[in-house]
């Protein structure tokens, strides 16, 4: 390590951001289960229904899990 804390600045950036990704990830993964559940209970919808929901989900927190290396990916070839 530097003898002065240049790198620090570089570390604390890449924990917001991770912070942020996190916190959009618990979200993705909390609101397709809380849909399917209101949607069998008020709707009375299916259990298809309910497995749609949930790899839709699984889809979209795997594509949010992803987004920081795409977009390291993406600056690394400017």
């Amino acid at each position: 390590m530097d003898a002065n804390l240049e790198r620090l600045l570089d570390l604390l950036q890449i924990t917001q951001a991770l912070d942020e990704n996190m916190k959009t990830n618990i979200t993705v993964s909390i609101i397709p289960g809380v849909i399917g559940i209101g949607s069998v209970f008020l709707f009375h919808l299916g259990f298809m229904t309910s497995v749609v929901l949930y790899a839709l989900g699984l889809f979209t927190g795997v594509a949010n899990t992803m987004r920081p290396m795409r977009l390291s990916h993406h600056e690394r070839k400017k």
